[in-house]
């Protein structure tokens, strides 16, 4: 009965965290989609805003041009006439269209065109007039202020409606910022729930294992007490959301393992194969250990992207590292062939570059071709700003057609028949690099070496 009580209350624990998680996702997607209709909204204030300078820049070079003939009688002033005023019948075109679900808003752009007609008509009249009946005329029509109160108004309800784009907007991005803050709290607070609930869902099958466990030892007197499985609980305070997913995505298969395993330790009744299975349970609990661990790891990197920068020389840091694995390199005869004359340095927090180096030449050395001398190159390059970082070697090689799925998979090998291997060093590096908004790639042939490329991003803080 206590077991059954313990089964379901693990049970549930693992539901509820994995509810919490597809709250999170939903959640997350429906910010997105929102996020993306203020973009949307924002694109067009923004739109809106341009057309309504380049609508008053088409006005006021009509305006000028037509003074310009009516002062001087130079026709060349009229020359951009004609293209002003189709320049802004197609503007407000397209402000009306836009407006089209906002009648309040659309009925100050179609009073923005009646006046802007008007005044193009009234500019017409004047050059009309200069052209046959003289320029004192036409002056006389200018003196009139027809067209003065025509610009007026128009200034007035330009300046109305960018006021309004102008706050609209504000008050859009600051909509934008409250709900990043709340999902970005939210996501935070569900995803230590969730791993809260794991974890403590984990005490729980240990508990009931140990109990198991030394219940047959007494009964068979056969064995001396088993120590009681410990593990170093992960304490984390995440701030990014992939993390909720590399929870969800490594815990649970080892989770639903030790549950398959538990209810077959029950079923079994040859104490033999009892043991059995509490090995295999055993196993799969220092595996679930070491995911834990690894992912602890990882979110220390994440939480540290304001570690310290500074001026760091690429062949000091290389050196370092080569010197580290100077018996491996001894070792295989190994080649490296440094050129950091393109980018020699690079503002960057030392333990972490130190570690990529590390990892990566430490990996062209582990993944040599067998039989073959490993020479490896490595390489500085500056793109547009960007820092590069190559290291290429000539060792195994991945197929990346098959295995490319895997090259930054934690605990897993991209090496065909090396499923065994794990593949944290290379995930601990793509972490470190994105954690600070760099990119990692790899270029890869079977048997020809592998090259793996490294965009920094040096510009935060």
């Amino acid at each position: 009965m206590v077991y059954r009580q313990r089964k379901r209350n693990v049970l549930a624990g693992v539901s509820l965290a994995l509810i919490i998680l597809i709250i999170i996702g939903i959640i997350s997607y429906r910010t997105i989609h929102k996020n993306q209709q203020e973009v949307s909204w924002q694109k067009q204030t923004y739109d809106n805003l341009e057309s309504i300078k380049a609508f008053q820049a088409n006005i006021n070079g009509a305006e000028t041009g037509s003074r310009g003939y009516v002062i001087t009688g130079d026709s060349s002033y009229l020359f951009a006439f004609d293209k002003y005023k189709i320049s802004n019948d197609s503007i407000l075109a397209k402000l009306i269209d836009r407006t089209k679900n906002n009648q309040i808003e659309q009925a100050s752009y179609k009073d923005l065109q009646q006046l802007s007609n008007k005044r193009f008509g009234r500019l017409a009249l004047v050059q009309q007039t200069a052209s046959k009946e003289g320029f004192k005329n036409a002056q006389y029509l200018i003196n009139q202020g027809i067209g003065k109160r025509l610009m007026d108004s128009i200034n007035i309800i330009t300046n109305n409606i960018v006021a309004k784009e102008r706050a609209s907007l504000q008050s859009m991005e600051e909509s934008s910022a409250k709900t990043a803050r709340i999902v970005f709290f939210t996501i935070i607070a569900g995803t230590l729930i969730s791993v809260g609930l794991i974890i403590a869902m984990f005490f729980l099958l240990v508990e009931q294992i140990s109990r198991t466990q030394k219940s047959e030892q007494n009964i068979r007197k056969a064995k001396e007490a088993e120590e009681i499985l410990s593990d170093k609980l992960l304490q984390q305070n995440t701030q990014l959301q992939e993390f909720a997913y590399i929870i969800s995505h490594n815990l649970k298969a080892p989770v639903n393992n030790l549950n398959a395993l538990l209810d077959m330790h029950l079923t079994k009744e040859n104490p033999a194969d009892r043991e059995f299975v509490f090995q295999k349970i055993e196993a799969e609990s220092r595996n679930l250990k070491s995911i834990l661990n690894q992912l602890l790891e990882a979110l220390k990197v994440k939480q540290n992207v304001n570690k310290r920068k500074e001026k760091i020389s690429f062949e000091e840091v290389f050196f370092r590292v080569k010197e580290l694995l100077s018996q491996q390199i001894t070792e295989l005869d190994a080649r490296l062939n440094a050129d950091f004359s393109k980018a020699p340095y690079i503002n960057y927090p030392r333990p972490y570059l130190e570690n990529i180096f590390l990892n990566l030449l430490s990996n062209a050395l582990k993944h040599h071709q067998p039989g073959r001398k490993p020479t490896i190159k490595i390489e500085t390059e500056n793109e547009k700003g960007i820092i590069v970082l190559k290291i290429q070697d000539n060792g195994q090689g991945i197929n990346l057609d098959k295995y490319g799925y895997r090259i930054f998979s934690l605990n897993k090998s991209p090496l065909e028949n090396n499923n065994k291997e794990s593949g944290i060093s290379l995930f601990m590096t793509k972490t470190q690099v994105e954690a600070l908004g760099g990119e990692i790639k790899a270029e890869s042939e079977p048997g020809e070496g592998t090259t793996f490329i490294v965009y920094f991003n040096t510009s935060k803080s």
